[in-house]
């Protein structure tokens, strides 16, 4: 069975209350009548009953209902009075009385929700400092994980570039680009790449941030890789003059604070990543762990960029001198040879034989033989710049080509070139061996259809310096 519903206690009071005045009123006005000579006594006891609606309305009503209710009833004694023609004392003391018991009701009531809305308030500004804190705290906690997802999206980023960069130079500035953007302070970036021998970093890669002011200068003997080194793990310096562990070189450069991270890959240092400033304490712990989590990611990048680097250096240099292959050398030639034809410039080639190289062999053998090719590799090195690509030709054959260059500047240098080769002297069996080369050159003409022709020339020119008595420099 559903259950009746319950009467509102509030709603009860309210209507009795409404009930008794209408009712009360309806007394007055009978009994206040003339043409009805009722006792006065009886008209005055009538406001008494007043009391009775305003204490109903004191519980049914707020203090505005209760302070309308009590004037109401004030107005209606007052104009029974009147009408019954009633000037006894003894009804506007019942007035008074009224009166004053209405104004003790409201003023009470009034205090009571006073009170309590003091309480209220006071408890909402309680709850508010408390949100308000929370909201600081949850608004900050909000910020950091914001920066961390930033961070942590870059750091994806950077993988994905680098997964499709093998090249050393691209990957390590790649690197940097993004150690800049993720730590967004500092007026140098650098990339170190431990050496060959394992006992220095050296600079692969920089970015200079500092817009102006006099440049850094990597020190040789840098006592912050130095450090790196000995120590395998992540440099923070909050203000170079204060610590302690780098007195001696507070004054010797623009560094005022930095962060270094190792790079490392299967516990083995590979390098370092650095961002420095000419100003104190810039850099804080946090800046340090972002960018240790960045040398986690680019570790091994670089590693996979440095292998390719050395397996393409392998692939494109002769074992034994350390120059270019043929190969290498036909390829890097057709695109000078193309860009000399589409621009008008001048490009010439070398060609080089040593002299009696075959009876130095047969006399001496191929070890005496292979000690000869490394001098005359040492000397093209020091002589020729890598973009000149100096290559082993042939066995005893070197080449190289010269783009920009006319023949007269080509064949000046391949005259310094062949002196020093004639300076190299060996000691074979208590015997002074002198070594000298013949070289060909040749220019390319506009009527050159490929790079071929070019290097049949310098053939030719190469085979003239051998017929008319070696140990010369001959053009055709």
């Amino acid at each position: 069975m559903p259950t009746p519903n319950k009467i509102n206690p509030k709603l009860l009071t309210r209507l009795t209350t409404l009930l008794l005045m209408i009712g009360l009123l309806a007394l007055q006005l009978f009994t206040s009548c003339p043409r009805h000579h009722f006792p006065k006594e009886w008209v005055s006891f009538c406001p008494i009953l007043y009391l009775s609606c305003i204490l109903l309305a004191s519980l049914g009503f707020g203090v505005l209902g209760t302070f309308i209710t009590s004037t109401v009833s004030l107005v209606l004694t007052s104009f029974t009075y009147f009408r019954a023609h009633m000037a006894s004392p003894l009804g506007w003391i019942f007035v008074f009385a009224s009166f004053s018991i209405t104004l003790y009701f409201y003023l009470t009531r009034h205090e009571k929700e006073l009170i309590q809305k003091r309480i209220t308030l006071s408890n909402l500004e309680a709850e508010w400092n408390h949100l308000s804190k929370k909201y600081s705290k949850d608004k900050g906690v909000l910020r950091s994980y914001k920066n961390k997802i930033h961070h942590y999206h870059t750091l994806r980023q950077l993988g994905e570039k680098l997964i499709n960069t093998l090249s050393l130079d691209e990957t390590a500035k790649r690197i940097l680009e993004i150690a800049c953007q993720l730590i967004g302070k500092g007026d140098l970036a650098t990339l170190f790449l431990l050496d060959d021998n394992l006992k220095t970093l050296t600079l692969l890669h920089e970015i200079d941030l500092a817009k102006e002011g006099p440049s850094f200068l990597i020190q040789p003997a840098d006592p912050f890789n130095q450090w790196i080194l000995n120590n395998r793990q992540n440099l923070l310096i909050e203000e170079l003059k204060s610590d302690f562990r780098f007195e001696e070189n507070a004054k010797k450069g623009l560094t005022s604070s930095l962060i270094e991270a190792a790079l490392t890959t299967e516990n083995k240092l590979i390098g370092a990543l650095r961002l420095e400033s000419r100003e104190p304490h810039v850099f804080q712990l946090d800046d340090l762990r972002m960018l240790a989590n960045l040398s986690n990611v680019a570790s091994t990048s670089l590693k996979n960029a440095k292998l390719y680097s050395e397996t393409l250096e392998l692939s494109i240099k002769d074992g034994l001198t350390g120059l270019h292959v043929p190969t290498y050398f036909h390829q890097e030639l057709q695109k000078a040879f193309l860009q000399a034809h589409k621009n008008h410039e001048s490009l010439s080639v070398l060609m080089a034989d040593i002299d009696n190289f075959k009876s130095i062999n047969d006399r001496y053998g191929h070890t005496v033989g292979d000690g000869i090719l490394k001098k005359i590799s040492e000397v093209f090195h020091e002589v020729l710049e890598k973009n000149f690509i100096p290559s082993r030709y042939g066995g005893e054959e070197f080449s190289a080509f010269f783009p920009g260059w006319p023949r007269e500047k080509t064949i000046t240098l391949a005259e310094n070139l062949r002196r020093k080769i004639q300076t190299i002297s060996l000691e074979i069996r208590r015997e002074i061996l002198n070594v000298t080369v013949s070289m060909g050159i040749s220019e390319i003409k506009p009527t050159d259809s490929n790079k071929d022709e070019l290097i049949q020339r310098a053939d030719q020119a190469l085979y003239e310096a051998k017929r008319t008595g070696k140990n010369k420099v001959c053009y055709q």
